[in-house]
């Protein structure tokens, strides 16, 4: 029977089912999609589940955020604490640029440029130090943050960035962000460096519900402008004559300000661009001309103005998943479909586990990343803890939908918060659903009433000033969090030591109706069937989120505690529809009271 590296005492009884399902994912080769409520304790599950199954592959570990790999080095120092003979070994590797010891290009914007362009010249220092150094040998096999790493590279001289990519190469667990996999550019030298295939990886995605929006982000496309000076330069006679008609066209009948194109009318920047060619017939697109064209290049520009013919073709097709923006700049695409990069990721991988308190409903999420349906098991895992252990109210005094947004909204918004704050015994988080509603509400609390000192997430916040707001809430008892929705603080970091006794959940955060979401509307209704286009673009992102921050409130099972959800929205069918079956809200009218009497209550039982 193969020996066990979970790394505490016992497993509870929906972690262990959740570490049979991980198990038997990765022993089948198979691809698990597991909603995994907060607090189950799903990382050190899924650590040792692919411990006890790797066979020799390497377990890879990617998060949406650096202050996410603390968790997973911690994880694995009590695996190796208590399972010494088995030697693991765990790597967290983040941007270069994040841990650069170099002075001349450590603060500069195009950092990854100057680093390459160091490196391939032999200046670099640091990177030269690091092939003289024995510091990774020294290293090897031994369990490092990015913060150990960069401290050890700076007292050595060595970069810790390439340092960390050495030491993951000989590491049984690496810790990444999403793009290091699922950016295509940057996977092949990603994986070059640590000496794996895709076939030979058993891949950990951890909070998985960002993992659409993540890709979609890196799905930006742009022409080629340095195709002119390389036409000027190497190419005579009618074709180049011809596109560079086209680039310069293209390029100069965009506004000086940047804006997206309204889906439905994608269409209209293209009719321009319909011009006399001279040549065939009297008008053509310009993509059809510059395809045709291409063959009377000369051999190092035909790929390239390909390229940029392939670009023109998606811009000017209509029906194309892709939202247009133009500005100054000159025109670029965001590609909504991210099947094409996901789905050769998962089609590839040797195993993997896709897992989050919100990944609900998982097979929205399988289709949406193209993971084949053969290979896919969706399953869904319970709230671990007493459901009597967790209150959920819903006031419906107040919304922060943008319509009904106004002062007025505000201050009362602040005034409930105050009373709730009056109920609930213990450390408190408001989770915002922008750090502007944040701000207007923060104006009108009555802080002179309130018994607590308020704590606030703030934007662009370190990882370390969020470790010390995290301390501050497990060492005392009378702390407010102004935070915000989907912010770092109210999702992967840890929570555990009955750090909060009430979760506030200001308002349901819809996103705008822009063009991209719009778009991606009309996308999920083809795919999906069209009265699931709303839900899929605007409705589920929404109580995601918010189930995520609500997620943050119990982490054990002798915890209790609060949750509040401010928003008349929250009281809608439609919406309670979308909670989870063990997620129960019930309507307050006094939520001091109601509050003040769960605590009561519990305190009662206890005795």
């Amino acid at each position: 029977m193969k020996k066990s590296l979970f790394p505490h005492d016992e497993m509870r009884p929906s972690q262990k089912e959740f570490y049979i399902a991980a198990a038997s994912a990765i022993r089948r080769n198979r691809i698990l999609l597991a909603h995994v409520p907060t607090g189950i304790g799903k990382t050190a599950a899924v650590l040792s589940a692919a411990l006890e199954n790797s066979k020799g592959r390497k377990i890879l570990f990617l998060t949406a955020r650096r202050s996410q790999h603390h968790m997973v080095t911690e994880t694995a120092r009590a695996i190796g604490r208590r399972y010494p003979e088995r030697g693991v070994s765990c790597v967290s590797v983040i941007a270069r640029r994040a841990i650069c010891i170099n002075p001349s290009v450590s603060g500069a914007t195009d950092h990854s440029e100057r680093c390459s362009l160091l490196i391939e010249s032999g200046r670099c220092p640091y990177f030269l130090e690091l092939r003289r150094s024995s510091l990774s040998d020294r290293l090897s096999g031994a369990i490092l943050d990015a913060q150990e790493i960069a401290e050890a590279g700076g007292e050595h001289g060595v970069c810790p960035y390439y340092l960390s990519l050495e030491l993951a190469a000989r590491a049984d667990i690496v810790i990444a962000d999403y793009n290091q996999i699922f950016m295509e550019s940057l996977r092949p030298s990603f994986l070059g460096r640590l000496g794996a295939s895709m076939e030979n990886i058993i891949l950990v995605v951890d909070e998985a519900h960002n993992l659409p929006d993540r890709i979609r982000q890196s799905l930006v496309f742009r022409p080629a402008w340095g195709l002119r000076a390389l036409l000027k330069e190497k190419e005579t006679g009618r074709g180049k004559t011809a596109v560079l008609e086209v680039l310069n066209r293209f390029s100069s009948m965009f506004p000086e300000k940047e804006e997206q194109l309204p889906f439905d009318k994608a269409g209209a920047p293209c009719r321009p661009l319909v011009f006399s060619t001279g040549f065939d017939d009297e008008e053509e697109l310009p993509c059809k001309i510059i395809s045709e064209l291409a063959g009377c290049l000369s051999g190092e520009l035909i790929e390239p103005v390909l390229s940029f013919s392939r670009f023109l073709a998606l811009w000017c097709d209509e029906d194309a998943p892709v939202v247009r923006y133009a500005g100054p700049r000159g025109p670029h695409l965001k590609s909504l479909d991210i099947r094409p990069s996901a789905s050769p990721v998962f089609s590839a991988v040797s195993s993997a586990v896709l897992m989050s308190g919100t990944l609900h409903p998982g097979r929205f999420y399988r289709d949406v990343l193209g993971i084949p349906s053969e290979r896919a098991r969706v399953k869904r895992f319970g709230w671990p803890f007493p459901v009597e252990n967790r209150r959920i109210f819903v006031v419906k005094e107040t919304t922060t939908r943008y319509a009904e947004r106004s002062k007025e909204m505000y201050r009362e918004t602040a005034e409930i918060i105050s009373d709730a704050v009056s109920g609930i015994k213990g450390n408190i988080a408001a989770f915002f659903p922008s750090y502007e509603v944040l701000s207007e509400v923060e104006r009108f609390l009555p802080a002179e009433r309130m018994d607590a000192r308020i704590l606030f997430e703030r934007r662009g916040m370190s990882v370390a000033a969020l470790k010390k707001i995290l301390a501050a809430l497990k060492t005392g008892d009378n702390n407010l969090l102004l935070a915000v929705q989907s912010g770092s603080l109210s999702e992967g970091l840890d929570y555990s030591g009955a750090a909060l006794s009430g979760v506030i959940v200001v308002g349901l955060p819809v996103p705008p109706p822009d063009p991209e979401r719009l778009a991606l509307q009309q996308l999920y209704s083809v795919m999906f069937g069209r009265s699931s286009g709303f839900r899929y673009a605007f409705l589920q992102p929404a109580v995601n989120r918010v189930l995520q921050s609500a997620g943050r409130l119990i982490r054990g099972e002798e915890e209790k505690g609060t949750i509040v959800l401010m928003d008349h929205r929250f009281s809608a069918r439609r919406i309670r529809a979308m909670f989870p079956p063990d997620f129960r809200p019930e309507i307050t009218t006094d939520i001091a009271g109601d509050c003040a009497q769960a605590f009561e209550e519990w305190e009662k039982s206890a005795d």
